[in-house]
């Protein structure tokens, strides 16, 4: 349970578990209206915008070690912190998380044990080179990287598929014309052996054309191995008051590394 909060918390926080059988990618032969055509600029203003973010999800991770299932809430205030309680077994909270872009915090009640290390050493523990700016929009569903001058653009049929480079990353994004929405987001960095796949589905509007992926699919693939998160929200709010509460009872043994 440690290793699954480890990646919930480092690197998206949970990724869901009821599976889907819809295929992300339609291969049928499409004609894109050139007059509704997006370019990349224009997708990249389309980001999924919030000051707080609410949900509930089911939850899976899988590594060479672990197959792990639960429920996930999560609350999220832009920029400034990360909660995270995971449910097994729908009654039972067996460990909670607070993560900021300098600490992250978790603890863990099977084990009545705690750990309080930084941000940085965190992501290191399960070797996902990213920053917290990076992980609050892997949560969400928007690209990684955000600025910069679209390189490689091609069209396959209804998808747009373009990059963008920062840094020693290079994001590939693929968005489907006709639905207006990414299908999938790629991140790699060569220099640390490390890329994200993400695939997003299921789209739901939450107002003011706040368009926002149920279903989360991410492939970590790293010097170390692999990792799968699966996540799919049963609910979820925008911009209303939220609670992160955490603290860790005396009795518990808090840990300062990984």
């Amino acid at each position: 349970m440690k290793k699954l909060l480890y990646g919930l918390a480092a690197i998206s926080l949970l990724f869901n578990a009821c599976g889907t059988s819809k295929k992300l990618e339609d291969k049928e032969v499409v004609e894109v209206d050139s007059k509704d055509y997006w370019t990349p600029e224009k997708i990249l203003k389309h980001n999924f915008e919030y000051k707080t973010f609410q949900g509930k999800a089911d939850v899976s991770y899988k590594d060479a070690k672990q197959d792990q299932s639960a429920s996930l809430n999560l609350r999220m205030e832009k920029d400034n912190k990360i909660w995270a309680s995971v449910i097994a077994m729908g009654i039972a909270e067996v460990g909670r998380a607070l993560i900021t872009p300098e600490h992250l915090q978790g603890m863990f009640r099977l084990g009545k044990m705690a750990v309080d290390v930084s941000f940085e050493e965190g992501v290191r523990k399960i070797n996902a080179p990213i920053s917290f700016s990076y992980l609050e929009d892997l949560l969400v569903g928007n690209p990684m990287i955000q600025k910069g001058k679209a390189k490689n653009i091609r069209q396959e049929e209804a998808i747009t598929i373009f990059e963008l480079t920062q840094d020693d990353y290079l994001q590939t994004i693929f968005f489907n014309q006709n639905t207006k929405h990414i299908n999938r987001i790629t991140v790699s960095n060569k220099t640390l052996d490390f890329t994200a796949n993400i695939a997003l589905d299921d789209y739901i509007n939450l107002g003011f054309n706040q368009v926002f992926a149920l279903y989360k699919k991410i492939d970590i693939q790293t010097s170390e191995g692999s990792i799968e998160i699966r996540m799919r929200f049963k609910n979820q709010d925008i911009d209303i008051p939220i609670e992160t509460p955490y603290s860790v009872p005396s009795s518990y043994k808090i840990q300062s590394s990984l």
